[in-house]
Order: C-alpha cells, then structure tokens, then sequence
C-alpha cells in the first residue's frame, strides 16, 4: 500500500501519521511494523520519530508469511524423571508458557495434563515447575521441578550461575577466532523486537563459543552460557557477525539466507545438583535438521554428537 503525505501530515511523525492513514491497525501494531522495517518513506526504511514532510510516499509492505514449522505435538519426550524433577526435550514450535500471542497449547498446558501436581509449584501459577525456557522456535533439554522444594534448589542454582547448559547452533560464516567469549550487555530498546547488544548498555550476559565445524556458508558452533538472558545466543551471535541459521529477526540484510524450515538452536545439555548435592547430567540428541544442513554443504561426513533419526 502506497500512500501520499498530505499538507495536514507536515511535519507528522511517522508512527502517528500512519494511525491516521491505516484507521483500522493501532499504534502498537503500526510501530511494530516499522521496527521490522515494513515501513518505507520515500524509498528508504522509515523510523517511528521520523518526521514526514508534505508529498512524501509511504509505503507500507505485507509481513512476509514465516516458513511452516512442523506441527507442536501435544506430548513431549521426556527424558527423565524422579520425584523432584522432569527433564524433557522440548521440539520447536512450542511455546513454554501462556503469552499474549499463545495463550493456550504450551508446554505447560501438557506438564499440567501429564503432572497435575505442578501446577501448585513456582513463583507463577502460569509458569508450573519451570525454572527457566527456550524460544518457541529452539528445541532442546529442559528442567522442571515437581515440588516447591526442587523449584527452590534449581532456581538458587541458575540465578548462582551454578546450572551448565550446553548448546548447538548452525550459523552463517566461518567464526573467527575459532574458540572464544562475548561479554556484551544486553537490552531492549524502543519497541523493536530484538535484543540489543552493547559493550556498556543493559544487562550482563556472557557466552562462550567453540566452533566445531565449518561446511560451505554456515558453521556448526557449541555454546556454553553463564547467564540466561532472553535472545542471549541469537544476540550475541548476531553482534559477532554470525547470526543463527533460520532466525528472522536477528540477521543482516545482506546475508544470502540459507533455506531452513526452523531456528538453528538446541539446546543440547544440562547439568545440575539434585537436593542431595549429587551432580546429575542429560543430554538431548541433535535434531535429524543439523546433520541435513551440514551435509548439504560438504562432501566429507559430518560426525554429530548423539544426532536423533
């Protein structure tokens, strides 16, 4: 849709004008537009504190359509499981708990059903057990804690940095160093989805990186992460120049996307203490998508850890 600024619009911002010219969208949704650049004044992206000046062109595009993720089952693996934790492997797809946009169909939705006792068990009756999550679009190891006692233990040990969580990502380029850390603040700014990144801006977040693989335009990386901030992996890597296979919102415009029907993150391993103090550890299998992706682009064999057929 293309729309010329009137005489009455001079010197409008942006965001404000467009509530005028598209009556039936609220603000929210038209900012939201802008900051994933839908949003076009005169030919270049436009910013919601954009003034607009009479005859200027909008052009508002479409959202493009997200590529199909598989169906979200209405069970999940469960790897493990005693009296005081479950330890599940989450697929994509599934959102961890209600939010305004998937207020049903979570995985605490199927913890509930399967676990009724959990539903008592948190510091957020819509958060039953869980201490901690993965994006909807991750897959991976989680750990939910069955009694109060456990939810206590478990959240005292990630907010000590005490929990290990091991991960693997696909990512564009080869990453160099090889093997290294990224120490960047991270924070959300104005009303843009993404996470930003900043060596003195927001809160502290760091990630250890090693790469293990190199194939054609992508890289198979393993990542440790002392601290959990949302978007955490996705940003940083990002920052680096190596954004995630498969992520639509943290990617340069200039990258040649590589076709992928999901985001390139799992969440592979986990370690923690139980209320004993034994030290107990669980791995979930690679996803069938990574050894596809890596073999697409190599003529050698990819040898995977531990890949699910």
């Amino acid at each position: 849709m293309r729309y010329t600024v009137t005489k009455e619009m001079n010197g409008m911002r942006l965001d404000k004008a467009l509530v005028l010219l598209l009556k039936k969208t609220s603000r929210s949704e038209i900012q939201k537009r802008i900051a994933l650049g839908l949003v076009d004044v005169n030919g270049s992206q436009g910013k919601n504190n954009l003034r607009i000046s009479e005859s200027d062109i909008i052009a508002v595009k479409k959202e493009k359509k997200k590529a199909s993720l598989p169906s979200a089952p209405a069970i999940v693996d469960v790897l493990y499981e005693d009296s005081d934790v479950i330890v599940i492997c989450k697929p994509i797809g599934l959102v961890v708990h209600p939010t305004l946009h998937h207020p049903k169909s979570t995985l605490a939705d199927i913890l509930c059903k399967k676990y009724p006792e959990i539903a008592k068990v948190g510091d957020d009756p819509s958060r039953p057990g869980i201490v901690h999550r993965l994006d909807k679009d991750a897959s991976g190891i989680m750990l939910i804690a069955r009694n109060q006692d456990s939810f206590d233990s478990l959240k005292r040990q990630f907010k000590l940095h005490e929990i290990e969580k091991e991960y693997y990502a696909i990512v564009y380029g080869e990453v160099k160093p090889a093997e290294g850390t990224i120490s960047l603040m991270l924070g959300r700014r104005n009303s843009s989805p993404k996470i930003v990144a900043s060596p003195i801006e927001g809160r502290k977040a760091t990630t250890h990186y090693w790469q293990e693989k190199t194939s054609g335009p992508c890289s198979l990386v393993r990542i440790a992460t002392e601290t959990g901030r949302t978007h955490q992996i996705r940003a940083h890597l990002y920052a680096v120049g190596h954004p995630l296979v498969g992520d639509s919102v943290y990617v340069g415009k200039k990258i040649k996307k590589i076709p992928s029907q999901r985001l390139m993150l799992h969440a592979y391993r986990i370690g923690f203490k139980d209320r004993e103090g034994l030290k107990k550890t669980f791995t979930c299998a690679l996803p069938h998508m990574f050894s596809e992706m890596l073999l697409a682009y190599s003529k050698k064999s990819t040898i995977l850890p531990s890949v699910k057929s």
